[in-house]
């Protein structure tokens, strides 16, 4: 997202005619999506609900973050909480369908989402022990689940600082 934030903050006339247009992308693809508009919390509440097929949560996995980045670039404002846990979500769900198709052993789609959306916060906000705090608060799920939303929120927080040292050392 920070790709697609401009440079410069954008003053001209032009924003106007850009956000109508992101907007109108996001209201073509609600037709086939109705979770797709907004911040991301019918996406959350979908997810939590069972009510996601496999292919609408790949499809939103997709298109949240592309068309949040072409709003951004457009010149829109606003936080990146709702839609990284929207992400995250889509991602939890898409992880849980694809493993209850196999038949091998069912696991629960909302667990899987709620615990994919803290990994996805921690990496987006930088604050693991935050993100799996904040994800459970929001859910109020039984203390344990706690345990599975840290485990996640840690470890895509150190693959991403993994993979930036990475990136670092390919620059220097």
């Amino acid at each position: 997202m920070t790709l697609a934030r401009p440079a410069a903050a954008l003053t001209s006339w032009l924003i106007i005619p850009g956000i109508a247009g992101a907007g109108l992308l996001v209201g073509l693809g609600s037709i086939w999506w109705p979770e797709l508009p907004g911040n991301g919390k019918s996406i959350l509440t979908v997810s939590l609900d069972s009510g996601m097929t496999l292919g609408s949560a790949a499809v939103i996995l997709l298109l949240k973050p592309v068309l949040t980045a072409i709003f951004l670039r457009a010149g829109a404002v606003g936080g990146m909480l709702t839609p990284a846990l929207a992400t995250g979500a889509a991602l939890g769900s898409l992880i849980a369908l694809s493993i209850n198709t196999l038949d091998l052993h069912p696991v629960n789609v909302a667990a899987v989402s709620l615990t994919c959306a803290a990994g996805v916060l921690a990496v987006t906000q930088r604050a693991p022990i935050w993100a799996a705090l904040f994800v459970w608060e929001l859910a109020r799920p039984p203390l344990w689940v706690l345990l599975p939303f840290l485990a996640a929120a840690l470890a895509a927080h150190g693959l991403q600082s993994v993979a930036e040292r990475r990136n670092n050392v390919m620059v220097d």
